[in-house]
C-alpha cells in the first residue's frame, strides 16, 4: 500500500496528512516551517519533535513528501527544507511548493481562478488550473501582509502605542493582559513576531463591532484588494479564499469583493482536505 505525505504550513502552523489513493491515514498538526524564519537545523529540530513520532511507523510506505508552504517562493530556501526533510525522515523523492499553490489546488482543483490566502500573512494569485501564472508582490509583515492577522494586529498596536485607540479599547486591552513591556518583549526579543501580532487577532475579532476596530479591519482588507489583488487581475475568474483570517472575516471580505467587482466562490479556513481530494483524484 503506497501513502504520501502532504504538509500545508503556514507561519504558525503545519498541517499534515499521510493518505493513501483512498484513504486518510493520519492528521496531525506541528509548529509552522518557514524557512525565511528557521534554518535548517531549527527545520530538522522541529522535525524530530513533532513530525516523526506520529509518522514513524508508517515510514516504509511513504512514497513521497508534498510540502506547500509559506516562504517557500525561492530555490535556497527549497534546498534547505528539503535536507531537512530527507536528515529527519528517510524519503527519496521530496516535492515543495509555496503555499499558494496548496490554496489553489484547494479551492480550484484543477479549475481556473484567483486565490487568496489570509492567515497569519497573506498573498495572492492567478491560478490557471494548473500551474500559479501570476502572484502579488509581498514583503511580509513589516511591509505589507495587508489583510493578515499580523497586518491587522500591528495597526492595533501601533495606535496603542501611538495612544490613539479609544480609551475603552485600551482599558480593555490592557485588562487582557497586554502592556507596553510585553508588546516589546515579544516584538523584539522573541523569534518569529509576526506569530505575536497575529495573536492578537481573537482579541481584535472580539470587539470587531466596535466602529473603531470595525473600520481598521476594513482598512487593511480593502488595502489587500487594492496593493496585492487587483494588480495581478486581468480575467476575473471566480475568486477564492484560504485562510484563518479570511474564515472569520466573511461577511467583510462578501462586501468588499462585491465592492470590487469580484464573483466570490468560496471561503475555506484550512486547506488541506481540498488538498487530500486533488492528491487522490490526480
Amino acid at each position: 500500500m503506497t501513502s504520501f505525505l502532504i504538509a500545508d504550513s503556514g507561519s504558525t502552523k503545519t498541517t499534515w496528512a499521510l493518505i493513501t489513493k483512498e484513504n486518510i491515514l493520519l492528521q496531525f498538526d506541528s509548529q509552522g516551517i518557514n524557512p525565511y524564519f528557521l534554518n535548517q537545523k531549527q527545520i530538522e529540530h522541529l522535525l524530530f519533535k513533532e513530525v516523526l513520532p506520529p509518522v514513524q511507523k508508517y515510514l516504509y510506505l511513504i512514497q513521497s513528501v508534498y510540502f506547500y508552504g509559506a516562504g517557500c517562493s525561492n530555490k535556497e530556501n527549497n534546498l534547505q527544507l528539503k535536507h531537512a526533510i530527507k536528515n529527519i525522515l528517510p524519503i527519496e523523492e521530496i516535492h515543495i511548493w509555496h503555499d499558494m499553490l496548496a490554496a489553489a489546488k484547494s479551492t480550484c482543483q484543477k479549475n481556473k481562478g484567483i486565490v487568496g490566502i489570509l492567515g497569519t500573512g497573506s498573498n495572492a494569485c492567478v491560478y490557471n488550473g494548473l500551474t500559479i501564472t501570476q502572484t502579488a508582490t509581498s514583503y511580509g509583515y513589516l511591509f505589507g501582509d495587508y489583510g493578515s492577522g499580523a497586518n491587522i494586529g500591528k495597526s492595533f498596536i501601533q495606535h496603542y502605542c501611538d495612544n490613539t485607540l479609544p480609551s475603552h479599547l485600551i482599558i480593555t486591552f490592557e485588562k487582557a493582559g497586554y502592556t507596553p513591556e510585553i508588546i516589546l518583549e515579544k516584538t523584539y526579543k522573541n523569534p518569529m513576531p509576526s506569530r505575536f501580532l497575529a495573536s492578537i487577532f481573537p482579541f481584535i475579532l472580539h470587539h470587531k463591532s466596535d466602529p473603531f476596530v470595525k473600520e481598521l479591519i476594513t482598512s487593511s482588507l480593502k488595502k489587500y484588494f487594492e496593493i496585492q489583488l487587483l494588480p495581478i487581475v486581468t480575467e476575473k475568474y471566480h475568486l477564492h479564499f484560504v485562510g484563518s483570517v479570511a474564515f472569520a472575516l466573511q461577511d467583510e471580505l462578501h462586501q468588499i469583493a462585491q465592492h470590487y467587482q469580484f464573483l466570490l466562490q468560496s471561503i475555506v479556513k484550512n486547506p488541506l482536505p481540498g488538498l487530500i481530494q486533488y492528491h487522490q483524484n490526480f
